[in-house]
């Protein structure tokens, strides 16, 4: 975490608002392994990219050696996953969503494969660089329409369809269901706006009494009660509290001050997670207490082990990225940095060859000048030459900086709704509540990864494809984890229930983070079928679990009973009734098989790239083993795959000017 400048603060107060609306989404899918065509090998004179560029090992010492591959000492091989899993299990393969200014513009030399600007809007006033749709180490994806347009961003999206609601005069149930579109993809804002008009023309509509009733409620003055004083006395006396009239949460971190700009983006994200839970129950008639006291989440900045240690000692759920939330004490815990494999693989090298040697990752995010951010030695060398060589250093910096935004916005919106499960007061916190009705909480209301959009109650653009595929698992492969019996609806919803695919079956090996990943989407498909069409019976069903023993572990017998009162699937004598149970098994899974994503050609444009990625070489190619690898020269610039040559195009000195200029 870095403390931010008022002068940032003052530019995001002027650009956030705006910032995305002009935008667009770019997919970066990044092989860090991959291994790029020598340079004798490129046809492409005079593009942009081609050459020289201070990617490498030695790239800036006269007489230094360049190195092939990339893999850090001590990481594993390449290929070591099994299945449709081998690629999310995969840490050298890189998916970054990435708003951004470009590619619609200049469409037809994107689709060309010729490079064409970007400008990204991973930072209030991004960077531009050169990208193009497929080189030798990365893929870009633009989201696109049926038609193949670029699809703008939601802001944007929001804008035209509220200008329309107004124009035409939309009734209640067009203006609910644009208030749910707002509110499942993030627009928090958009949707009060549309809520607000909606109590305006029908001040009569079933949800708005629920929805005044949240909103005044939201915007009282929270007690004064000192809850982040005592959490700090008894676990990080060292560190500082930072917390602000308006925010309902109080957050403990040990950043250098207690300034709101140390942890501005957490405690924001936060507030944004909070209003989303109470408003998307309000949504659908349900006026939820709001609390009164200030929740309380700790950001453990130090080291792994420091945020080890307080879950731990919270005894903390399963962290899912990077937080963890302490049922009995009410606490949300975060670390402050990405540390999944992907991420640590692409760190751990630019840093050794970039950040080491002299690139700044700040300045090169939102340089104009190309000489900015980079060392002596390379501001050096001939003007011409100053914006391929930061290229590939700016195009590193804007991913890491996209993958941080994007885990931290996954983080607190799980966490926080988690938290607020208890917090709400639909559940107690001395129940032992199933693994995967938390989880399930924490996803539905989540903004999740890999998704350039996301939140309250929208189908997950993660999990969804995910348990697609696990649900369809290749039958008598063993490589691959299967829900149960082949079409057994109802085995599965009890495996889930019951919480056994989180715990694993008595005698059987604890389940590795594969196994994890599948009860992970199950517990989302589920808990999303249960809210959007068994929404009563899931209320029905926090009540059961609320009637549970204190502090005592519930058995999965005692689950499965559990659920099955609580959605009507229960005998007189409390056993489950084999009929009511299999229906709704039969109910949810088709539901959910007929979910579609907007985004949906991200996950499947991954597959495709990992496919890809994992064949073996033709006979004849380079060796992988002596080639160069993404941080050798070049291997981030646009141009340095063989494409066709346009007619007349002559070697030049200095780059070629690219498409959507």
């Amino acid at each position: 975490m870095r403390c931010r400048t008022l002068a940032l603060l003052a530019l995001l107060a002027l650009l956030g608002a705006v910032a995305l609306a002009q935008a667009e989404y770019a997919v970066f899918i990044v092989n860090l392994n991959a291994k790029a065509p020598p340079a004798e090998n490129n046809n492409l004179g005079g593009l942009p990219g081609v050459g020289a560029s201070p990617m490498g090992p030695g790239a800036l010492t006269p007489g230094g050696n360049q190195t092939g591959g990339m893999r850090p000492a001590g990481m594993p091989s390449l290929m070591g996953g099994a299945g449709e899993d081998a690629a999310d299990d995969e840490p050298f393969l890189v998916v970054a969503v990435v708003p951004g200014i470009g590619i619609a513009k200049a469409k037809n030399h994107f689709d060309a494969n010729q490079p064409v600007w970007f400008t990204h809007k991973v930072v209030p006033g991004g960077a531009k660089i050169q990208i193009q749709k497929k080189a030798p180490v990365y893929e870009v994806v633009p989201l696109v329409d049926g038609s193949g347009k670029v699809i703008p961003s939601v802001e944007n999206q929001f804008d035209t369809k509220y200008t329309n609601a107004t124009k035409n005069k939309a009734g209640a149930a067009e203006l609910r269901e644009l208030a749910t579109w707002a509110l499942g993809h993030g627009l928090l804002d958009g949707f009060v706006k549309v809520m607000d008009r909606l109590a305006d023309t029908s001040p009569g509509d079933p949800v708005v009494a629920a929805y005044r009733k949240v909103k005044e409620d939201l915007n009282k003055p929270l007690a004064s009660q000192d809850t982040a004083g005592l959490w700090k006395k008894r676990l990080v006396e060292t560190y500082k509290i930072t917390q602000t009239e308006k925010h309902h949460y109080a957050i403990l971190h040990n950043s250098p001050t207690d300034a709101l700009a140390e942890v501005r983006s957490q405690i924001d994200e936060l507030e944004r997670s909070f209003q989303s839970y109470f408003y998307w129950w309000a949504l659908h008639g349900v006026a939820l207490p709001v609390p009164t006291t200030r929740q309380v989440a700790i950001i453990a900045e130090g080291k792994q082990e420091d945020f080890d240690r307080l879950k731990r000692q919270l005894a903390g759920s399963p962290v899912v990225a990077g937080g963890s939330t302490a049922r009995r004490e009410g606490l949300v815990l975060l670390s402050a940095r990405r540390n999944d494999g992907p991420y640590k693989a692409l760190l751990g090298v630019s840093t050794a060859e970039l950040w080491e040697k002299g690139y700044d990752r700040n300045a090169l995010l939102t340089a104009s000048q190309a000489s900015k951010g980079l060392p002596p030695e390379v501001k050096a060398q001939a003007p011409g030459q100053a914006a391929t060589l930061a290229n590939g250093p700016r195009t590193i910096a804007m991913l890491l900086k996209a993958l941080e935004n994007e885990w931290e916005r996954t983080s607190t919106s799980h966490e926080a709704a988690r938290q607020l499960l208890f917090a709400s007061g639909l559940v107690p916190r001395t129940v032992h509540v199933p693994e995967w009705l938390q989880f399930g909480m924490g996803s539905f209301f989540e903004m999740p990864l890999q998704s350039p959009w996301g939140g309250a109650g929208s189908a997950n653009a993660y999990w969804l494809p995910r348990f697609k595929e696990y649900h369809r698992g290749k039958q008598n492969d063993p490589r691959t984890w299967k829900y149960g019996p082949p079409n057994n609806a109802a085995d599965i919803l009890s495996q889930v229930v019951s919480d056994e695919l989180f715990r694993g079956k008595p005698g059987m090996p604890t389940p590795d983070e594969t196994h994890q990943r599948h009860a992970r989407a199950a517990a989302w498909s589920l808990t999303y079928f249960l809210a959007h069409r068994e929404r009563d019976k899931l209320r029905a069903y926090f009540k059961e679990l609320a009637r549970m023993p204190r502090d005592l572990e519930l058995d999965e017998e005692v689950l499965k009973r559990c659920f099955a009162r609580g959605f009507d699937c229960a005998n007189p004598d409390g056993s489950v009734n084999r009929a009511k149970f299999t229906d709704l098994a039969n109910r949810w899974l088709g539901f959910i098989n007929d979910q579609t994503l907007e985004a949906g050609v991200i996950h499947s444009e991954i597959r495709k790239f990992y496919t890809a990625m994992a064949k073996p070489p033709a006979p004849g190619s380079t060796s992988p083993s002596t080639t160069p690898g993404l941080m050798t020269p070049g291997a981030m610039n646009p141009g340095t795959t063989p494409t066709p040559t346009n007619p007349g195009l002559t070697p030049r000195t200095r780059p070629r000017r690219p498409g959507g200029s």
